[in-house]
Parts: C-alpha cells; sequence; structure tokens
C-alpha cells in the first residue's frame, strides 16, 4: 500500500524521495502523519463508522496556507503566478464563517490556523471543514477497511 498519494512524483522527477510516515497522534477517529523527510506535508486520514465492523477512511494533505489579499492561498503562492490571486482561494474560504459556527469557533481563528506551522493545528482546520462539508470533499475516493484493518493500520 502506498501511503502518499503524490508518490508517483518521485518517479517523474517531482520531488527527491519517498517519504518516511511518523504518527504525530492518533485518536479512535483520526490519524495524523508527517514526513520525517520533510518532502511531503503532513497527511490526515478521518475514520468514520459505517457500521459495527466497517469504516471509510478519508485520506488528505493537511497543506499549510496563507493569506493574500484576504484570500485563503496556498503557502507557496507567489504574485507572478498566472491568474488573480482569488482564482486560487481554497474552495471552503468563502464559508468558513458558517464552519466556524458549526464548531464553535471564529473565523479568525479557522483562518489562523490553516497558516500555522503547527500541523495540530492545520488538523483542527481541515477537520472542521470536513465535518462541517464532508470529508467526501477532500478525498472522494476513500478507502472501506474493517475494525481489525484500521486497528492494525492505525498500530491502537
Amino acid at each position: 500500500m502506498t501511503k502518499h498519494k503524490r508518490s508517483w512524483m518521485t518517479t517523474f522527477g517531482g520531488l527527491n524521495s519517498q517519504p518516511k510516515w511518523k504518527a504525530l497522534y492518533t485518536t479512535d477517529e483520526e490519524r495524523v502523519e508527517v514526513d520525517e523527510t520533510g518532502e511531503y506535508p503532513p497527511e490526515m486520514e478521518v475514520a468514520q463508522e459505517i457500521d459495527d465492523d466497517h469504516f471509510e477512511v478519508f485520506s488528505f494533505s493537511l497543506d499549510r496556507l496563507k493569506v493574500v489579499k484576504g484570500h485563503l492561498v496556498p503557502a507557496g503562492y507567489k504574485a507572478d503566478w498566472p491568474l488573480l490571486v482569488h482564482q486560487y482561494d481554497e474552495w471552503f474560504a468563502k464559508d468558513l464563517a458558517s464552519v466556524a459556527k458549526t464548531v464553535g469557533t471564529t473565523e479568525a481563528k479557522l483562518r489562523a490556523a490553516f497558516v500555522s506551522e503547527d500541523v495540530k493545528a492545520r488538523a483542527w482546520a481541515y477537520n472542521a471543514v470536513g465535518s462541517h462539508h464532508g470529508f467526501v470533499n477532500f478525498d472522494q475516493y476513500p478507502e472501506t477497511l474493517t475494525t481489525e484493518e484500521l486497528d492494525k493500520r492505525w498500530d491502537r
């Protein structure tokens, strides 16, 4: 099983090394891993129970963002990119106030978490958006695992 969805990039010269994943934390419902090589962004998996013995597991990167002219854009954004800055705005950015209300926080705190270097803060922010809009918006092809398979995968 390839844990990182973008590992194909190493084959075609996109990145320099294969990731070496280390668990940052695991709960009953989520796991966050960081790449010890530093080449790949941290990743999060969220498990949602389907029935007594099956889970849908959504996997996605915890990309760091930044705010440019009020827009929440990729951290690597530069003014010389070909499109206007608002065209790089994250799909969920326009609805952050609603997301914040759902999870009992402020839009400012969510924005701060997305731009934070703290992986746990970003995980919290992505979890808030996924809980509000559905994690399928981050991973359209979740895996279905049994409880035993999930326990083994997450070393629980």
